[in-house]
């Protein structure tokens, strides 16, 4: 879900949910603002490169076994 990778003003616009009027005023902020759009863009590929690769997600994943394992 969008709302729980995006974080709204830092990584990309929220709109409300089922408000078209929110989602085209946002749009059009951003068509009329390059230097938010490359601060966005910038801020987003730094949280993917750094949070959502391969290397995080194994490691989580093995901690997740760890703690389940350690608990029976």
């Amino acid at each position: 879900a969008g709302n729980e990778i995006i974080e709204d003003t830092e990584t990309g616009l929220l709109a409300a949910v089922a408000d078209s009027n929110d989602l085209a005023e946002k749009i059009i902020y951003l068509l009329d603002s390059p230097e938010e759009r490359k601060r966005l863009v910038h801020n987003a590929y730094n949280r993917y490169s750094n949070y959502y690769n391969s290397e995080r997600m194994v490691q989580d994943t093995a901690n997740w076994y760890k703690t389940v394992l350690s608990t029976e």
